[in-house]
């Protein structure tokens, strides 16, 4: 209704509104013009007189006369203004920002300050005339947000709170000792308290927002709602609530001030039933209200939008009109905004305990200390006053840390104390209210309290947060495994400062896995109050482009996902990253520490049952279905699980592309699905942001769907037809997966083989021989994979069943072990063997196997690997035994039979002589083995002894063929033999070792002892190579030469043995500095000596030249490989030819020696050394012998 308006003069500068009619309740209207009713109204407002009222004025700046917020005093028997400015702020120690309610607390003023987050207390003092005004005592603070009702019970201050910076609790109340002690804090129902009052010794709870008043217990239990305000014509914006006792008979009621609507603005009066008595429509905005001595009601209001337009009014009930006490027009409140009434009592100056306050410096996560490390405690002490304290000290009760129950604390002057705390590692996460004990020497002890938050250590597994990691560029790495996670503290979303209110981001790395399809998870959980979000990182895309740098959120976490704040996305074992990030939203409702607890399961992908085209029209294409009426959002990935090039889409239209034949994945769902690849040029839609990193894809959409699950169903068209794909997405971030093929199915191959092969038929298990493994190593079969594999083996040719099922032996190879006896007749046979699968399909292949004659007893068997020296296989033999083997090539490493064998010979001991050894290859199959003496390199005299080098190599025309030889002297001598085949030799290999005496060519004569030298006879036109031997048969050092045909040397008296034979001759010594050539192969092993020419049938006689004459020896090479041995003697004197056979002896043996050389024609039966045989020979031999020596 419309209000008319007159002004009177009043006190005090007051003026009276008239015309306003009272709203009431029609069970209350005894009390509406009544004067017995009013005069009962006032007897009963004024059964307690005060003397003041007290109200805040939240004005600040120039605004009003103080300049600044302030405090009213105002007279409690009629509502004249008394003091405007009671308590005026200050620079230090208080500054009023918004003086909300002002109670008096015994002989103490609490004042709460709705932004300045604190309780300013002051001396209940007042006597101008004696300039007693009240004195600042303290401020308590810290764990308080947006506060604004005071209400006292007994010893305890219940303070209504709101918000949730400092790790304020948010709607609740806060608990105080009238000491100023902090106690604990309970939350309560609706979403803003705003002022508290004592009803029937319970606190009573006005709801700025949601309007309906509560009532609890003083140790925080819910009693009951008092009053639904819920419907309309009821309060709204519910302000202040006092309690009056105003009812019948003085029985106490409930008085609201309703601060929005203009219908609904005004004062509310309930009984203590919260029925209504009455509404009184007298002003906007109203948000104080008090029942004044003589029963006129004083209330506060903010009547315009401005933050600096209030007024102080009083009005009569049942009586029309408002009378203004204080109007911001006015001098004394030009720009006033005052808050919530109470009364004030003052009392004489009297003592005031000591007080304090503390602080705690917050660990690494900036709003609580971590369990297991220390913080600095900090206590502000505040001295008492009448009179004021001296000689303080704090002490507090740290018991709840295993602490003392009466810590002292350091004084740091300034009446500051501090103390360092060792946080337990085992002290439970929450918040703690240490209790302070502050003395003074005037024997007062005052209280106070130091809140503080611990956070519990991180469990085991799980990696704490580091600051900064506010954007992704300074993003934490952290290396997951399930059931390990992330653990820290954020109250914000803020990337431009590090700090509590930052988010938090990650780097995260999954560990590697078994190649496959994995859905991991990052699940947000709290022991605080929940409200934290996680989101997976990204970036964003522009017309299929990839904005380098960027940062977007690709998927965010919320409260409809199963579990509640999960994010998710799918891997494929190969450690994939991306960047994680965590924000809050205030403290305390994520002041607490957040869990974020990694977890991976395996997805098995369903198998589409059809080929998708052939190996020559490979084209797919995928459409929505009619009933499909989503956005398909899908990646193809190859069999690798590697995204198919171009092989994404995101749209409403038809996906075609051409794929190679193999298997494939498709990763469906509805948009976005994200992995970090552009979206194709043929998508309609290319701007959906992306991950950052391979080997990862998501689903960004959101949202659990219940009952019918939605629609996916796509059609898959192909050269063979089309076929209709059904998918339901079911959960939030799903992608569906399908595993399919393109092209023709594939049949499984199989690789037959025997191992040894050949075998050797033995009714005894020997290297080589006895038995054989048949296998066969599968693969399987294709488009699609096999499965179920059976391997079957057709025995029949070796006497065993058709249908032989071989075990699996390991991976996809299935093998049998068959006994080969020795009634096996050897050759080659072939094994059929088959390969079948589940799939219906079926291959053969067979493993031809060779079975050997059992070797010749004695016989030393190769054994694999044996195709280089360092494996050689070892052979002792004695003439008649010999080695036994198989090859079918010269290709080491081949580790089959195309390799060649190396044996390391050793031969058997013998008295000291020279012995010719042959190796003689022989075989039951076709002829064509090569045996090789293998020796070693030599440049420039200088032997290599890594490089191994061919020596001698046996002749298929020799006699008898393949037959290689070298000499000894019965000192074991060594040899590396090699046997080495080809395609036509299919059967074994036998060498045989061959040993016989070799006797020397005796030169007649004993030679003077000096230099001599060696050279061709008349009739010897070969390029030479030889070698000097001692009477021990050692080979005397640089007694050797190649080419130059002649040997001299200086050489002491005593037998000696030469080896001459055509190039190359040689043993294990390098060639001397004079020999012509010096590069030709030499053999490993000493005591031992071979020659490498093939050629035969030539004239190996020789000369030795001594001072005073020339002997003559005849010989020649027969052979190939043949060595000629010449025996001579050396001995002090003249070259005497009686002892012609040179056995140290003159006798008939010399003269028969003599005539067999001379009847020959043997250079050495020119005795008389004048280049002839003749007659004059035998005149001259036997001068000599008769005389019986030289």
């Amino acid at each position: 209704m419309a209000l008319q308006r007159t002004r009177t003069s009043r006190p005090n500068g007051s003026t009276q509104s008239g015309g306003l009619t009272p709203k009431r309740s029609s069970s209350l209207k005894r009390f509406v013009g009544n004067a017995a009713a009013a005069a009962l109204f006032a007897a009963t407002a004024t059964s307690a007189p005060a003397q003041y009222l007290m109200i805040g004025d939240s004005a600040s700046g120039t605004s009003n006369p103080s300049g600044a917020a302030r405090i009213m005093l105002f007279s409690e028997a009629d509502g004249s203004l008394v003091d405007a400015n009671f308590i005026s702020n200050a620079t230090s120690p208080y500054t009023f920002v918004t003086p909300k309610e002002v109670v008096q607390v015994g002989n103490e003023i609490w004042i709460s300050d709705q932004v300045a987050n604190a309780v300013f207390c002051f001396t209940a003092t007042y006597d101008p005339p004696n300039s007693i005004y009240p004195v600042y005592i303290r401020t308590i603070t810290g764990g308080m947000s947006n506060m604004r009702g005071l209400a006292q019970v007994g010893n305890r201050m219940y303070i209504t709170n709101t918000g949730t910076a400092g790790g304020a609790p948010g709607n609740a109340i806060l608990v105080y000792e009238t000491s100023g002690a902090y106690v604990t804090s309970f939350t309560v129902a609706g979403s803003n308290p705003i002022d508290a009052a004592v009803l029937g010794g319970r606190l009573l709870i006005s709801d700025l927002l949601n309007n309906n008043m509560r009532l609890y217990e003083t140790d925080g239990t819910f009693f009951g709602l008092f009053r639904d305000n819920s419907a309309s014509g009821n309060i709204r914006s519910a302000q202040q609530v006092a309690v009056f006792p105003t009812g019948p008979s003085g029985a106490d009621e409930v008085w609201a001030a309703g601060g929005g609507g203009a219908t609904a603005s005004g004062v509310y009066r309930y009984d203590a039933a919260g029925a209504q008595v009455a509404f009184y429509n007298v002003s906007l905005g109203l948000k104080g209200v008090h029942v004044l001595g003589n029963g006129d009601v004083l209330f506060t209001d903010q009547t315009a939008s401005a933050a600096t337009t209030g007024n102080v009014r009083k009005f009569t009930p049942g009586v029309s009109g408002v009378t203004t006490m204080l109007a911001s027009g006015t001098a004394a409140g030009t720009g006033i905004v005052p808050q919530f009434i109470s009364r004030f009592t003052p009392g004489p100056p009297s003592p005031t305990n000591p007080y304090g306050a503390g602080t705690f410096e917050p660990g690494f996560n900036q709003v609580g200390v971590l369990a297991g490390t220390s913080t600095l405690l900090t206590v502000t002490a505040t001295p008492g006053t009448t009179p004021a304290s001296t000689g303080l000290g704090v002490n507090a009760d740290l018991s709840a840390f295993g602490g003392s129950a009466s810590q002292a604390f350091d004084p740091q002057g300034n009446n500051v104390f501090t103390y360092t705390l060792d946080v337990p590692v085992t002290q439970t996460g929450g918040n703690y209210n240490i209790l302070l004990s502050i003395s003074d020497a005037q024997s007062r002890v005052g209280a106070g309290n130091l809140r503080m938050t611990v956070v519990g250590a991180p469990p085991a597994g799980y990696a704490l947060e580091v600051e900064p990691n506010d954007t992704k560029g300074t993003s934490q790495v952290i290396a997951l495994s399930p059931g390990t996670g992330i653990w820290g503290v954020t109250t914000g979303t803020s990337t431009t400062t590090p700090g509590i209110a930052s988010s938090d981001n990650f780097l995260v790395t999954v560990p590697a896995a078994p190649p496959g399809i994995y859905l991991n998870s990052l699940v947000l959980t709290t022991p605080g109050s929940t409200g934290h979000t996680g989101t997976i990182r990204g970036l964003t895309q522009t017309a299929g482009v990839i904005n380098a740098g960027t940062d977007a959120a690709v998927q965010t976490s919320g409260l409809i996902t199963v579990p509640a704040r999960m994010s998710q996305w799918y891997g494929f074992g190969k450690q994939e990253q991306l960047h994680y990030r965590v924000t809050g939203t205030g403290a305390p409702a994520t002041g607490a520490e957040y869990l974020a607890t990694f977890q991976s399961q395996p997805v098995t992908p369903t198998v589409i049952p059809v080929n998708f085209g052939t190996n020559t029209d490979t084209t797919i294409s995928i459409s929505r279905t009619g009933a499909n009426t989503q956005t398909l959002d899908f990646w193809v990935y190859d069999a690798d699980y590697e995204p198919v090039p171009s092989g994404g889409y995101e749209g409403t239209t038809t996906f075609t592309r051409t794929l190679a034949p193999g298997a494939y994945y498709l990763a469906l769902s509805n948009t976005n699905v994200a992995n970090n690849q552009p979206t194709p040029a043929d998508s309609p839609n290319r701007a959906s942001a992306v991950l950052d990193y391979p080997n990862a894809i998501l689903n960004s959409t959101p949202g659990t769907v219940t009952g019918t699950p939605l629609n996916m169903n796509v059609f898959i068209s192909h050269a063979g037809g089309t076929h209709t794909l059904e998918v339901g997405k079911t959960n939030s971030f799903e992608i569906m997966w399908f595993k399919f093929y393109v092209g023709s199915p594939q049949d499984p191959q199989v690789d037959a083989s025997a191992d040894p092969n050949p075998v050797i038929a033995s009714d005894t298990p020997i290297p080589g021989g006895g038995s054989t493994v048949l296998s066969a190593a599968i693969t399987p079969g294709n488009n699609p994979p096999s499965t179920g594999i059976r391997v079957f083996a057709d025995l029949q040719t070796l006497g065993g069943a058709s249908n032989f099922e071989l075990p699996r032996a390991f991976g996809e190879t299935y093998a049998t072990t068959l006994t080969i006896g020795a009634g096996f007749t050897p050759g080659t046979y072939s094994i059929p063997l088959t390969a079948t699968d589940a799939q219906g399909r079926s291959n053969s292949e067979s493993a031809s196997l060779t079975v050997l004659a059992a070797p010749p007893a004695g016989s030393v068997l190769e054994v694999e690997p044996n195709d280089f020296k360092s494996y050689a296989t070892p052979a002792m033999l004695a003439s008649g035994q010999g080695v036994y083997g198989y090859s079918t090539g010269n290709i080491p490493a081949s580790l089959n039979s195309d390799n060649p064998d190396y044996f390391h010979i050793q031969t058997a001991a013998a008295v000291p002589a020279i012995y010719r050894h042959r190796m003689i290859l022989s075989t039951s199959g076709i002829a064509g083995h090569t045996g090789v003496l293998r020796g070693l390199r030599q440049t420039d005299g200088v032997i290599s002894p890594t490089i191994d080098s061919a020596f001698q190599t046996s002749m298929d025309a020799s006699s008898p063929p393949r037959f290689n030889q070298w000499y000894g002297f019965g000192r074991q001598e060594m040899m590396y033999y090699r046997v080495y085949g080809n395609g036509s030799t299919t059967q074994e290999y036998l060498s045989t070792l061959e040993s016989e005496r070799v006797a020397p060519v005796v030169v007649p004569g004993t030679i003077p002892t000096g230099t001599i030298t060696i050279s061709r006879g008349v009739l010897n036109v070969s390029s030479l190579d030889m070698w000097l031997y001692d009477a021990a048969l050692e080979p005397i050092a640089e007694g050797g030469n190649q080419g130059n045909g002649q040997l001299t040397r200086t050489l002491p008296a005593g037998t000696y043995f030469l080896a001459v034979s055509d190039v190359n001759t040689a043993n294990d010594q390098p060639s001397p500095p004079d020999s012509a050539s010096r590069g030709s192969d030499v053999l490993e092993f000493p005591g031992a000596i071979a020659n490498s020419s093939t050629v035969g049938g030539i004239d190996m006689s020789m000369t030795i030249e001594f001072a005073g004459g020339t002997a003559h020896a005849g010989g020649s090479k027969a052979g190939p490989f043949d060595i000629v041995w010449y025996q001579f003697t050396l001995a002090d004197g003249a070259f005497c030819p009686a002892d012609f056979n040179g056995d140290g002896g003159v006798d008939g043996s010399d003269v028969e020696a003599f005539f067999r050389a001379w009847e020959n024609g043997y250079p050495t039966a020119d005795v008389n050394l004048d280049g002839g045989i003749d007659g004059s020979d035998v005149e001259a031999f036997f001068l000599a012998w008769e005389a019986g020596g030289c």
